[in-house]
C-alpha cells in the first residue's frame, strides 16, 4: 500500500519520533524508507563566508542521514538517504515525486511549537499540494513498537458525500494491518446565553441519533475490516471534538479526508487542523481527495 516512503527529517529531537512511527508501517509489508534532509539556506546563521556554512550544514545533514540509514538497514530495512538544498516545502513535493513516493512522513513541533509552524508553513504546504496521503506525527505521541502497528484507526466524518471517498483507502488500511475503524461523527454544541443552561445538558437525542444513522449507513463501505464501529460526541468545535476521542485512549491513528484546494482549507487550515495536528496524542494519516481538484469551483463551495 505504501511502498515507498519519503522521511523529511529536519535533524532535531523530533526525528527519532517521527522514526518510531513510520516504523509501525512496515511490519505488514516491504516498504522502502527514503531518508531526506533540506538544507534552508534562510535558515542557518549568518558567516562572511555563506557558501562554507551551507557546504558544512550540507555535509553535516549526510552525515546524520548516513547514520540513521545504517540503523534502519541493520534492521533489515531498505533505505536510502539524500541531502538537498532549498526551499524545504518545495524541495519535499518534488523530492517526492522524483523517487515515486506512496507517502510522506513528517512531524510537526506539537503545543509547545510557535503557531506559525503550521500556518504559512513547511507542513500546510506539504499538506496543500502533496498528491499523496501524509503522516504528521508530533512529539505529544507516545513511543509504540513498530510490531504493534496500528489497532484502531478513528475516521472523523463531516456528512458531505465527498467526506466518505476517503473509506476505501481507509478499509485497505485496515485489513493490511488488521485495524479496526471507528467512524466519528461530531455535534457542535449549540450556543446558549450564559447562565441558562450547561452546554452539558444542550445535547438533543434526536441529533444524535440522526448523526449516528448516517455514520451506520456507511459501515458496509468497511466490509472485511476486522471491527467496524460508530461513535458520535458533542463538543463546541470539530477539533475539540477529535480530541476529547482520542484521549479516551484506544485510538492510535487519525485518518483525515480532504476535498482538494478548498476543502482542504475548509478542514485542515483552520483552527480544527491546527489543533489536531498540534495536539493530538496519536499520528494523523491525511488522504486528499485528488478527484475533487477536477471539479469546478461552483461545486467547492
Amino acid at each position: 500500500m505504501f511502498k515507498t516512503i519519503l522521511v523529511a527529517l529536519e535533524a532535531s529531537s523530533l526525528d527519532a519520533d517521527l522514526l518510531e512511527q513510520v516504523l509501525r508501517l512496515t511490519w505488514r509489508e516491504d516498504v522502502r524508507l527514503s531518508l531526506f534532509h533540506v538544507v534552508d539556506p534562510e535558515g542557518g546563521e549568518e558567516y562572511d563566508g555563506e557558501d562554507v556554512s551551507i557546504r558544512l550544514r550540507h555535509q553535516a545533514a549526510q552525515r546524520r542521514l548516513d547514520k540513521q540509514e545504517q540503523l534502519l538497514t541493520a534492521k533489515g530495512l531498505t533505505v536510502d538517504s539524500h541531502v538537498q538544498m532549498g526551499e524545504p516545502d518545495d524541495c519535499i513535493l518534488r523530492r517526492a515525486e522524483e523517487i515515486g513516493a506512496s507517502m510522506i512522513a513528517l512531524a510537526t513541533h506539537g503545543r509547545s511549537g510557535p503557531k506559525r509552524w503550521f500556518q504559512g508553513s513547511v507542513t500546510e504546504s506539504v499538506l496543500r499540494w502533496a498528491k499523496v496521503p501524509v503522516l504528521v506525527t508530533n512529539p505529544t505521541q507516545k513511543s509504540r513498537l513498530p510490531q504493534e502497528g496500528f489497532k484502531r484507526v478513528l475516521v472523523p466524518l463531516d456528512g458531505s458525500e465527498r467526506s466518505t471517498r476517503i473509506l476505501p483507502t481507509v478499509r485497505a488500511f485496515a485489513l493490511l494491518y488488521d485495524a479496526a475503524v471507528t467512524l466519528l461523527r461530531v455535534g457542535i454544541q449549540p450556543a446558549v446565553p450564559p447562565m441558562e443552561v450547561p452546554l452539558s445538558t444542550v445535547e438533543i437525542p434526536p441529533l444524535r441519533e440522526h448523526l449516528r444513522d448516517e455514520a451506520r449507513a456507511l459501515l458496509p463501505h468497511l466490509e472485511g475490516v476486522r471491527a467496524a464501529e460508530v461513535d458520535v460526541v458533542f463538543a463546541d468545535s470539530a477539533s475539540d471534538g477529535i480530541l476529547d476521542v482520542v484521549e479516551r485512549g484506544g485510538i492510535d491513528l487519525v485518518a483525515l479526508g480532504t476535498h482538494g484546494r478548498t476543502g482542504l482549507d475548509r478542514l485542515l487550515f483552520g483552527s480544527t487542523a491546527e489543533a489536531v495536528a498540534r495536539e493530538c496524542g496519536v499520528p494523523i494519516l491525511v488522504f486528499r481527495n485528488l478527484y475533487d481538484d477536477d471539479e469546478g469551483a461552483e461545486d467547492e463551495d
